[in-house]
């Protein structure tokens, strides 16, 4: 595996573990302000009003970005972690696309747009980080890729 394909998924993961801490800390410290910003019709969750919400979110963000941050420090980038951190990316995007189609109404345009934003950002790094992926795997050696009759 030569640097530069070691490098692209390296600094996708970095800059998803950047995004996601930041985007932690905002959730985490400014529930409130977010809810007022985002929030159009006041809802319970298990009990759990908006802001509360916004800052479990928060929490669970900022335990995400730590994870993907130690992937990205790997010394040998490990294919299973990247690929479970793809998927947890695509599961945001989903979620977010499942949000703004099926609750549209509990969200300010503001709430909408972010959503959509947050979600086109999660998904650009989930693409360039399986671009990074397959370039590691093709240059793995042939002991250590997946059996051709397995999904990649």
């Amino acid at each position: 595996m030569n640097t530069s394909e070691k490098t692209l998924l390296r600094k996708a993961l970095y800059a998803n573990s950047s995004f996601s801490l930041v985007s932690g800390l905002i959730f985490l410290t400014l529930p409130a302000v977010l809810a007022e910003w985002f929030v159009a019709e006041e809802f319970t969750l298990f009990a759990a009003g908006p802001a509360d919400v916004i800052r479990i979110m928060g929490f669970l963000i900022l335990i995400f970005a730590s994870l993907v941050f130690a992937a990205a420090r790997q010394g040998n980038m490990a294919p299973l972690w990247s690929k479970l951190i793809i998927a947890a990316d695509f599961s945001w995007v989903l979620g977010s696309a499942a949000l703004i189609a099926l609750a549209p109404d509990y969200l300010t345009l503001a709430g909408l747009t972010f959503t959509a934003a947050a979600a086109l950002a999660v998904l650009a790094f989930a693409l360039v980080q399986i671009s990074g992926l397959r370039q590691l795997v093709s240059e793995s050696p042939a002991s250590v890729r997946p059996h051709p009759g397995l999904p990649q």
